[in-house]
């Protein structure tokens, strides 16, 4: 084209016809290019070349409080579209973790008779004429370690007696009852009370059974075979 005729237009019309033509036709190309440039870096917005997600997957590890560890894995996801967005999935792995025992668990060992301390005694060392003693058995676990012990009923005893005779035990008359396993640690004592009705008893537990006189009266304890020594006391 003529360079003369590019800055002159030529035709039938006046020459500011064709300016404002070209002119139109300038300013569309100028708004096309910059539609194609803005809509290219609305694609690429980390600067690199292509459309797809560049992003890594990283894997963290949490420690949890049980001990356990959870796995948290974020995936990346293209950035084209407003509702693409990354997300995170936690997967908890298991760990082996040691369980305490229950104390119900941990079983005690059985006593041994040297272990134990038996002690018998009355509430006082002299009634009058109508109170009724109170005679109390007392364990204590003298060893070094906590043991088990059976305490129940047919386990212990407490006897009553004046001279060379029987007068009277609690194990007459009580009813058969299960062993009773009782934990006993160090320096424990585990006491059991009965008031004595003044009455004498039997093997077998006959009824009708006679008051005891006055006079002086010795009670023990037993707990299986292990015995305390004897106290006295006076019936008035």
């Amino acid at each position: 084209m003529d360079s003369g005729a590019l800055l002159n237009p030529r035709g039938p019309l006046p020459p500011s016809v064709y300016w404002r033509r070209r002119l139109v036709l300038l300013g569309a190309t100028v708004a096309i290019l910059a539609l194609v440039f803005a809509a290219y870096s609305c694609g690429n917005g980390d600067g690199t070349a292509g459309g797809a997600p560049t992003g890594t997957p990283r894997a963290s590890t949490t420690k949890t409080a049980g001990g356990g560890t959870v796995q948290a894995t974020a995936k990346a996801t293209a950035a084209r579209s407003p509702s693409a967005v990354a997300s995170a999935k936690q997967k908890p792995t298991p760990s082996p973790s040691a369980k305490s025992p229950s104390p119900s668990a941990k079983r005690a060992a059985a006593c041994r008779d040297a272990d134990l301390e038996v002690e018998a005694k009355p509430d006082k060392l002299s009634y009058p004429s109508g109170a009724l003693p109170v005679l109390t058995l007392s364990v204590t676990n003298a060893g070094p370690a906590a043991c088990s012990r059976d305490l129940g009923q047919t386990a212990r005893e407490l006897r009553l007696t004046s001279g060379p005779a029987r007068v009277w035990s609690s194990d007459d008359c009580a009813d058969k009852a299960p062993a009773e396993q009782v934990v006993l640690k160090p320096g424990e004592t585990r006491d059991f009370s009965v008031t004595w009705s003044r009455r004498r008893s039997a093997e077998g537990c006959p009824a009708d059974q006679p008051i005891a006189d006055p006079g002086t009266y010795r009670v023990t304890g037993r707990v299986g075979s292990v015995t305390s020594p004897a106290k006295a006391f006076l019936l008035n």
